[in-house]
């Protein structure tokens, strides 16, 4: 059964908080190319949706409706 975490008040700065961290963490360990971060950002996004009780259909639409809220990054470079 998929656990559904509820949304608390401090959710966006915590998510800009780790964001911040990992982007940080990239930078200092320039040896490390960026498409072997991707990986392992996915491998761990998708563990947690596994480890929360989604199936692959619910985490395909998880995707689909999420990606949306990062359309914006790429409409900016016009």
């Amino acid at each position: 059964m998929k656990k559904i975490r509820k949304i608390k008040k401090s959710d966006q700065e915590s998510a800009k908080k780790v964001f911040n961290l990992i982007i940080n963490l990239m930078r200092e360990c320039k040896e490390v190319e960026s498409d072997l971060w991707v990986g392992a950002l996915w491998a761990i996004m998708v563990n947690g949706y596994k480890d929360s009780g989604f199936s692959y259909e619910d985490f395909c639409h998880e995707l689909e409706t999420v990606s949306e809220n990062f359309k914006w990054w790429w409409d900016d470079d016009n």
